[in-house]
C-alpha cells in the first residue's frame, strides 16, 4: 500500500553493514557457505544455485561476487533466482534452509541496525499498525519474506526480500506465492496517487445526518484514480483481499467521520485566521493544513503516520466537492 523511501545515503550504509555482517558474523552466509557440509547440502538440494554461488575449481571455494549479489538482489534479481531454482519442496527445501538460517540473522545486531536505518514506523502492507524499532532492540516489526521462505529458502537472508511489517499482515500474507499471485513490493511501489480510498453514501448525501447521528450509512472502497496498468489493478485487489483490507479499513468509519467533521470544521476562512494567529508555527499555510487534517500531500510523508494514504484520499474527496457538508438551511451559493 505504502511504498517505503529510502534515501541514497541511508540506502549505501545499510548495504554496508549487511554485507560487514554477513562476511564477519560466524553464523554468517559467507562462513556458512564455505564449510563442506554446507556445500554439499547445497550440491544435492539446488545444483543450479550451487553453480552459481562456487567457483568451478578444485577447491570449489565460495563466488563472494555472486553471494553478494544474492544478498543484495533487487526484486528483478531476486525473480531471476527464482526463475533460476525454482520452488523447493520437502527435504531439498529442509536442506536448504541449513544454509540460509534467517534464524540467525534475527538474532544478530545488525537487523536491528538496519531496521532503524530504514526508519518504517507504519507497516507498508497496510497503513494500519505502527512498527516503530527501538534503539534497545526491545521492539521491531516482524520481517515479512516477500517471496516466502517456505517456497524460495535460497532467498531466506536476502535484504530486499525481507519487509518490515506489522504481526497482522505477517500472518494473513503467510506462504503466499508472490511469485504467481503478486501483492505491491514496497521497495518499489505503492498505491501511490494511482489508487485510493473512496466514500460514498448508501442511499442519500445526507452527510449531516451521517456525521450527526449516524442514521445514514456509508460505503468504503478502493478505485482507481488515474489511468494505471490493468496489471497493477489486479495486484492492489489481490493485496487487499489476501490482508482482507477491506474488512480492517471497513472498521475505521469513526475515523472516516472525524475527517469529515474536521474538515467541515476547518474552512478556509477559519484556516486563514488561525495561520495569521500562528504564522510563527508554520512555514506555510499548507503546512498548518496538513497539520490540522493529519497526513501529508506528499506520498513520502504517508509512511509517518496510520491511516494517513485514507487521510488524504477522503481529504482529497472533499477538496474535490465530491462530498458537501452543508448546515441545514445552506443552500450551494451561500446561506438563506
Amino acid at each position: 500500500m505504502i511504498r517505503i523511501w529510502i534515501s541514497n545515503k541511508n540506502r549505501d550504509r545499510i548495504e554496508r553493514e549487511f554485507l560487514a555482517d554477513a562476511r564477519n558474523a560466524p553464523t554468517g552466509l559467507f562462513h556458512t557457505l564455505a564449510k563442506e557440509e554446507v556445500r554439499n547440502l547445497l550440491d544435492e538440494a539446488c545444483p543450479a544455485l550451487y553453480r552459481c554461488l562456487y567457483h568451478d575449481d578444485a577447491e570449489h571455494t565460495v563466488n563472494e561476487a555472486e553471494v553478494q549479489r544474492l544478498l543484495l538482489a533487487d526484486r528483478s534479481a531476486l525473480q531471476d533466482y527464482i526463475w533460476q531454482s525454482g520452488i523447493i519442496r520437502k527435504r531439498k527445501k529442509k536442506l536448504l534452509s541449513e544454509a540460509f538460517q534467517y534464524e540467525n540473522l534475527s538474532k544478530r545486531k545488525v537487523l536491528n541496525t538496519i531496521l532503524q536505518l530504514m526508519d518504517v514506523p507504519v507497516c507498508p502492507y497496510c497503513n494500519r499498525q505502527y512498527t516503530f524499532t527501538l534503539a534497545s532492540g526491545k521492539s521491531r516489526p516482524q520481517m515479512d519474506h516477500y517471496y516466502p521462505r517456505a517456497l524460495y529458502p535460497y532467498l531466506a537472508v536476502s535484504l530486499y526480500n525481507l519487509v518490515p511489517c506489522c504481526a497482522v499482515c505477517n500472518t494473513a500474507k503467510g506462504p503466499l506465492d508472490t511469485r504467481e499471485y503478486p501483492i505491491l513490493y514496497p521497495y518499489d511501489e505503492g498505491f501511490s496517487y494511482d489508487m485510493g480510498f473512496q466514500i460514498v453514501a448508501k442511499d442519500s448525501d445526507d452527510w449531516v445526518n451521517i456525521l450527526h447521528d449516524g442514521t445514514g450509512e456509508f460505503s468504503l472502497t478502493v478505485e482507481k484514480k488515474r489511468q494505471i496498468p490493468l496489471k497493477k489493478e489486479a495486484v492492489v485487489k489481490n493485496q487487499m483481499e489476501v490482508l482482507h483490507l477491506d474488512e480492517h479499513y471497513d472498521m475505521h468509519k469513526d475515523y472516516i467521520r472525524d475527517i469529515l467533521r474536521r474538515q467541515a470544521m476547518y474552512t478556509p476562512e477559519r484556516i486563514h485566521d488561525l495561520y495569521r494567529q500562528f504564522a510563527h508555527l508554520f512555514r506555510s499555510r499548507e503546512e498548518l493544513k496538513q497539520v490540522l487534517s493529519g497526513t501529508d500531500t506528499d506520498e513520502r510523508g504517508w509512511g509517518k503516520r496510520t491511516l494517513s494514504k485514507l487521510t488524504y484520499d477522503i481529504v482529497k474527496q472533499l477538496e474535490n466537492g465530491h462530498i458537501r457538508i452543508e448546515k441545514p438551511g445552506e443552500e450551494e451559493g451561500g446561506a438563506k
